[in-house]
């Protein structure tokens, strides 16, 4: 009867495995059947066989694909952070970046990962190909060299400063808190409107806020090595506007501030 179950069993869990989006699961799965497959051996009268079985099948194999999925099966994002798009809220992360990432994560089989740091220490992670992706209200200006997806998001822009007159605003890309402490310091600046929206959260006293002409797109921008997963992020989000998914989540992490999604 044991003999049967293990048997039924087999092309089941075989097939489980066959078919899992998710390399972890499939792995899992692959190591289970091998295992079943070994005791079969046994109970059949061949315990050498059991134990190669065992030994290779189910243990070795399963140890190999695990070392490979730890470098090919996640997907790596580096980001400053920014509330609202992607942060922290302490041991969860958060935002509308995090949900459409780990969804595209899912449905291509990986893993996500987010690491956070400063805007500077995501670009040099992502160019030299130590983290796939970088996020964080990113807005591509002249002269970054990494390859973007579509814009998933319209956002607008705000000239701060102390009031003092200087020629120049550049536009700030990392933390909100960096940039209270910039401006602080007397530092000029243009923000993309969630940076703008955190600030204002953090109760700046004598900051003139001026709205820039122009508007732009929030994108995620892609790791020389990994640019072959930017036509299929492209359609994801194609997908999620076309559904009004996009929309809804920025309405439901951001609460409708940001006027509507586009290219």
């Amino acid at each position: 009867m044991s003999r049967t179950l293990l048997l039924a069993a087999l092309p089941l869990i075989g097939g489980f495995a066959l078919f899992q989006r998710r390399r972890w699961v499939a792995v899992v799965g692959m190591g289970l059947t091998s295992f079943l497959l070994a005791v079969v051996y046994a109970l059949q009268g061949a315990p050498d066989v059991a134990a190669a079985e065992a030994a290779i099948g189910a243990a070795l194999v399963t140890f190999v694909y695990v070392l490979a999925i730890r470098r090919t099966g996640r997907l790596i994002v580096m980001a400053p952070e920014v509330p609202g798009l992607l942060g922290r809220q302490r041991d969860r992360v958060l935002g509308l970046e995090q949900e459409i990432l780990d969804r595209f994560a899912r449905e291509i089989g990986l893993d996500l990962t987010v690491q956070f740091g400063s805007s500077d220490e995501a670009r040099q992670a992502v160019a030299s190909g130590a983290a796939d992706l970088l996020a964080g209200g990113y807005v591509a200006q002249p002269g970054d060299r990494l390859a973007t997806s579509r814009g998933y998001l319209r956002t607008r822009f705000f000239e701060l400063s102390d009031g003092t007159e200087k020629e120049e605003a550049p536009l700030f890309r990392d933390e909100p808190n960096a940039a209270a402490a910039a401006l602080r310091s007397g530092h000029r600046m243009t923000v993309d409107l969630a940076r703008f929206l955190a600030l204002t959260r953090l109760g700046l006293a004598g900051i003139e806020a001026t709205p820039a002409s122009g508007e732009g797109f929030y994108r995620f921008a892609f790791s020389p090595r990994r640019v072959d997963l930017r036509g299929r992020l492209d359609r994801f989000l194609e997908r999620l506007e076309a559904s009004g998914e996009l929309q809804r989540m920025a309405e439901r992490h951001l609460r409708g501030v940001f006027g509507r999604c586009g290219r």
